[in-house]
């Protein structure tokens, strides 16, 4: 292979990451404040916003206390560790039933009023914010404005030696 294959491979065959991703969740959050804090680098409105932090609210609040999972005789689910860092001793843990992002509750109560809340938080939404600067000088303007102070008269900010 090539140099940067070589490279790659060396990177990705390494035995730590390997194990990292083992360790990862296939099919959920590893914690119950990743689903609420999420999409930091995706791009709303401030109304999609606000919406979206109600929702990740409502979906964090609904799984935070999880109830424990049972099995077919009612008995709970318990997971029994041995990390190395106690020595042999075990960490009992109950498992939790699965984290739910579907319809919650909440969505269907209020979706007859949707259209009067909307109205409302549409109405509060701030105007974007280049729209909230003073009135900036056109192109031509503000070359004018840089070429006037360039010929301004400069001070010297330390005494002459």
């Amino acid at each position: 292979g090539t140099e940067v294959f070589d490279k790659l491979k060396l990177l990705l065959t390494k035995k730590i990451l390997l194990n990292d991703i083992k360790k990862l969740s296939p099919d959920a959050q590893t914690s119950c404040l990743e689903g609420f804090h999420h999409p930091k680098m995706t791009c709303f409105t401030w109304l999609g916003t606000l919406s979206r932090h109600i929702l990740a609210s409502l979906c964090f609040n609904e799984n935070l206390q999880r109830e424990t999972q049972r099995k077919f005789d009612g008995k709970e689910y318990i997971r029994i560790t041995y990390p190395k860092f106690k020595i042999g001793e075990e960490v009992v843990r109950e498992v939790a039933c699965p984290p739910t992002y579907s319809k919650n509750k909440y969505y269907n109560s209020e979706l007859k009023k949707r259209d009067e809340i909307i109205k409302k938080y549409v109405s509060r939404t701030p105007e974007p914010l280049n729209q909230q600067f003073s009135k900036r000088l056109g192109k031509e303007e503000a070359i004018e404005a840089y070429k006037a102070k360039k010929k301004m008269k400069k001070t010297a900010l330390h005494p002459a030696g």
